[in-house]
């Protein structure tokens, strides 16, 4: 009885569940999925299942825009369908298929449209059906499917863009791509890829000083990837005018001392520097170049590497600047003490060997049998820059000594220290020799070392101090009476310009002395002409002798010579107060040649002199080659007496 129940039940059950799980389903698919961007056909596919009790379906598609035309049915177990009459696929409108036939239970079926090309977005589809039962309850379902376009390859139409900014300042890149979307970004700096950086924008709200790099972005597709170009981003500090933390002081030296003024300027950006000079009684600031006087001129510190009398009262400052403006330091006096003169005795014949082949020997003869009145007078140092070469051209420096007892003297071959000077092309490694009038060398050095003795040594003559690393070389030594040459090589064969500097470092008083200074080395044009410095250093004027020798080198076995050389003097501001073409055979050279010991010269020799009385300070004698010929030449500068 029981069982009857049961079996009752299920059977009024079962068709009941059989009914909610009987399902109405509809898709849409679409074939190809990936449209090509020349154009062509896509088949859209329809799936129907549903209830046996439909006695009518419609379907109706959405198609992106009217360029999508409808061309045709296929598929098999197709029911009998039409276009709806008027529908024209626009959007909005779409085409409708009506069933006449229903098959049982499922359809099936698909249709063709036709698509424009250069599609650049996703195409979406929208479906509906609409089921129509027995008892004219209709049952609606909606689908849909979405097409894309064959991707394209990002590009960038707009690049991020080269930025400076101050410290504090919103910064924004931007970059704009082309091709299929979407894209993905990845912002970098410095070539390493910044946290979060995703967008087609980078930005940074207050930047700092160590945001400055170069940044880039990678855009990327379906399709591939480009980068774009780099842009640089600078950030600057507010910047702050100078302002002179450390005035120069005014100082005082005796005649031919060295002397230093310093100053020390903040701002931002760091300041430069420009020392300027008043000459006394003057009344335009002048300003300074690096020169045989002058070192340290866009420094924080001036050196006058030797004064003259000439310079007392002289007034210098210094103009700090940067990008905020410029500030003018106070001004700093020069204040020369000048000696008394001493009167010093020098022996009768004390005899000078010259340099070979610069000057024969001279033989000094006193103003009475008894005593020489000597001058406090005199040369105090040559220097010469030029190019060290070899053989011919090696540079050399000349010196005699007259008077008696020794003199001390400094010599300095400088190379790597140019470079505080703005001197480009120096000698890496200079090697200085020294050698006596036999041609025995008496003295060498390669690399200063740092020495204390010859650091004091530079500041007593008024050098111009040394790194204690560097390369450059330096001798000092007492020498007697005689002639003496320094030359100066480079180490391993090397070439470069170099200076070489020769200078007294005994007081006034001394009685032994320079009475010539020479220097032979290669003549080129325009800037490398061989130019001289030498220093005048007393109380009074001295009467010097001055030759710049070419072919008569030929007789001492010399090659290369330069066949016609020029002769011009200039003072310490740069100024030609003699110059010479051809000596020209005159009495009065020829006699001063004699009676200072120098080698005679043919009287229609191209060799030129001059003869002139200087009064104490800085002096310069340059040698050119006329019409800009080149070749070795010697130049000279006699003390007469």
């Amino acid at each position: 009885m029981r069982r009857v129940t049961l079996l009752a039940v299920l059977g009024l059950w079962l068709p009941t569940l059989l009914t909610v799980r009987a399902q109405n389903t509809f898709s849409i698919e679409a074939t190809p999925a990936i449209l090509a961007a020349a154009g062509g056909n896509v088949t859209l596919t329809v799936k129907l299942n549903y209830q046996s009790s439909v006695s009518a379906i419609s379907v109706k598609v959405t198609a992106p825009s009217s360029d999508w035309t409808y061309t045709g049915t296929s598929g098999a177990n197709v029911p009998q369908i039409v276009p709806k009459t008027g529908d024209t696929g626009a959007t909005g409108d779409g085409f409708g298929f009506l069933f006449f036939t229903i098959p049982p239970g499922a359809a099936t079926y698909g249709f063709s449209l036709k698509y424009p090309a250069k599609l650049t977005a996703p195409q979406v589809f929208q479906a509906s059906a609409s089921l129509s039962s027995t008892n004219g309850s209709p049952t609606v379902l909606q689908a849909s499917v979405t097409i894309a376009p064959t991707p394209v390859a990002p590009t960038i139409s707009t690049q991020p863009v080269d930025t400076t900014l101050t410290v504090g300042s919103p910064l924004t890149f931007t970059v704009i791509a082309t091709g299929t979307a979407p894209f993905t970004y990845q912002w970098r700096r410095n070539g390493a890829a910044i946290t979060g950086a995703s967008n087609g924008t980078f930005s940074i709200p207050a930047v700092q000083l160590t945001d400055a790099a170069s940044y880039d972005v990678i855009v990327s597709n379906a399709s591939g990837s480009v980068t774009s170009r780099t842009a640089k981003l600078v950030t600057l500090i507010n910047p702050v005018a100078p302002v002179f933390e450390t005035q120069p002081e005014s100082s005082a030296t005796s005649s031919s001392g060295a002397v230093s003024f310093s100053v020390v300027a903040s701002g931002t950006p760091t300041p430069t520097y420009q020392w300027q000079r008043l000459p006394a009684g003057a009344s335009t600031w002048a300003t300074l170049a690096n020169t045989t006087t002058y070192a340290g001129v866009t420094t924080a510190t001036l050196v006058l590497r030797a004064t003259t009398n000439a310079m007392n009262g002289d007034r210098f400052r210094c103009i700090a600047t940067n990008s905020a403006g410029n500030k003018t330091s106070n001004e700093a006096v020069l204040t020369i003490t000048i000696p008394t003169p001493s009167t010093v005795v020098t022996p009768v014949n004390a005899v000078v060997t010259p340099i070979n082949p610069a000057t024969p020997t001279k033989t000094e003869t006193p103003l009475n049998s008894e005593t020489l009145v000597q001058s406090s007078t005199r040369l105090t140092n040559l220097s010469v820059r030029a190019t060290a070469g070899s053989g011919d051209q090696s540079l050399i420096v000349g010196f005699v000594i007259g008077g008696a007892g020794t003199k001390q003297i400094l010599v300095r071959g400088i190379g790597p220290a140019l470079a505080q000077f703005g001197v480009g092309g120096s000698l890496a490694d200079p090697s200085l020799s020294l050698f006596n009038s036999a041609g025995s060398r008496i003295g060498s050095n390669d690399n200063w070392g740092g020495s204390s003795t010859l650091s004091r040594s530079f500041s007593s003559v008024g050098a111009f101090s040394l790194p204690t690393s560097s390369r450059d070389a330096a001798i000092s030594m007492a020498l007697p009476a005689s002639a003496c040459s320094a030359q100066i090589t480079g180490v391993g064969g090397a070439t470069g310009v170099s200076l070489a500097e020769v200078y007294d470092a005994d007081d006034l008083t001394a009685n032994a002395h320079f009475v010539n200074l020479s220097a032979r080395n290669y003549v080129g044009s325009g800037d490398a002409l061989l130019v001289v410095g030498f220093v005048i250093t007393g109380n009074t004027s001295n009467t010097v002798l001055i030759r710049g020798i070419g072919p008569t080198l030929t007789k001492f076995g010399v090659g290369g010579t330069l066949a016609n050389p020029q002769l011009k003097l200039f003072n310490q501001q740069g100024q030609a107060i003699e110059e010479n073409d051809d000596w020209a055979g005159t009495t009065k050279l020829s006699t001063a040649f004699e009676q200072n010991g120098a080698f005679p010269l043919s009287p229609d020799s191209k060799d030129a002199a001059l003869l002139v009385t200087l009064q104490p300070g800085v002096y310069t004698a340059q040698v050119s080659g006329v019409a800009n010929s080149t070749g070795v030449a010697l130049i000279e500068v006699y003390e007469v007496r």
